[in-house]
């Protein structure tokens, strides 16, 4: 919805005017139902504000009630809503203390009541979160009425009192239990617990666990495509291959593949050695390219050349030319 106080100054020109045909449509659907429309303000531009928004009310008995809503509850026998009106309290959790713009009412719309909408609690408050009992009789909610913020109750006919008795800090987000013994809540970057039956508070010790560092891990990938400069090891045991810049290794009978590069440049040209434990590339890095080798016994890569502007081309292993100059050096040792 459109919003100075968050931000959104905007309008889209659309909703008020698709809610009030929703309205109309709804009552020609269930004509003994009632519908009401909470709003900020009514913006139905030019021929829709007599063809929606009165129609609405002047023909299906559509109520509109201006208010801002926040959150709405249902009650457990489904025939009674709680619903926070105003405020800016839910968006605006993290302030330190309150403003005028978190205060907020806590209403409820009972269609079985002489007065459908009544409200239960008035402004002067960050009143949050409703949660019904399940005998429909009573509620909880988060308020900051007496100063702290503290889990409340209230109870039809009787009222409201805090049942936390938190000097400082922030109660966020409570959730009550099915059966209406426990609301759990944040607290100082914690979780807490309350019980209903007694009002003993406390926090729930949570140990972090998390998974233990491994010097390698194993990373599979599934593709059919992307694969290029195949080289087989004289043994013909092994392979080495590029994929999407990256080099890797495996079995030549088949099986899962060695990831043996892992950076941002693309490295090409495998040469396997004679004796096929080592393997031989062009890696890139710094702007230019450099001859590299991985050593599959050691779990070792070493860079063995490093140039300005130069293109290295391995041509054979005991051989690498540098293509900015034509010469022939001799890194790969037999």
């Amino acid at each position: 919805s459109r919003d100075r106080q968050i931000g959104r100054e905007w309008c889209s020109k659309i909703c008020c005017t698709v809610s009030a045909n929703l309205a109309m449509e709804i009552r020609e659907e269930l004509p003994d139902c009632h519908v009401y429309i909470y709003y900020m303000e009514i913006r139905t531009f030019g021929l829709y504000e007599d063809k929606f928004y009165w129609r609405s009310q002047e023909e299906f008995c559509t109520k509109f009630v201006k208010a801002r809503i926040a959150e709405v509850t249902i009650a457990p026998d489904g025939k009674r809503l709680l619903f926070v009106a105003r405020g800016t309290g839910a968006a605006q959790w993290w302030r330190k203390g309150r403003s005028h713009l978190d205060e907020s009412e806590i209403w409820i719309l009972d269609e079985n009541a002489a007065q459908k909408d009544t409200q239960l609690l008035g402004r002067g408050a960050k009143q949050l979160w409703p949660q019904w009992m399940p005998d429909g009789q009573s509620f909880y909610f988060v308020s900051d009425r007496n100063g702290p913020q503290n889990l409340h109750l209230y109870t039809m006919g009787k009222g409201e009192r805090a049942v936390t008795k938190f000097t400082d800090g922030r109660v966020l987000y409570p959730s009550l239990s099915a059966d209406g013994k426990m609301i759990v809540f944040e607290r100082d970057f914690g979780i807490w617990k309350f019980d209903t039956a007694n009002g003993k508070t406390e926090r729930i010790p949570i140990t972090q666990r998390g998974t233990p560092a491994m010097s390698r891990q194993s990373e599979f990938v599934r593709a059919s495509q992307g694969f290029s400069q195949l080289a087989l090891a004289p043994d013909g045991k092994k392979i080495a291959f590029s994929y999407w810049g990256e080099l890797w290794a495996a079995p030549a009978a088949g099986g899962d593949a060695f990831r043996v590069t892992s950076n941002v440049d693309a490295d090409s040209e495998p040469v396997w050695s004679p004796d096929s434990n080592q393997l031989a590339f062009t890696a890139g890095g710094d702007g230019v390219s450099h001859i590299a080798v991985h050593d599959f016994v050691k779990h070792q890569t070493r860079t063995l050349t490093s140039g300005a502007g130069e293109r290295c081309l391995i041509e054979a292993w005991g051989e690498a030319l540098a293509a900015g100059t034509g010469d022939i050096g001799h890194y790969l040792q037999e």
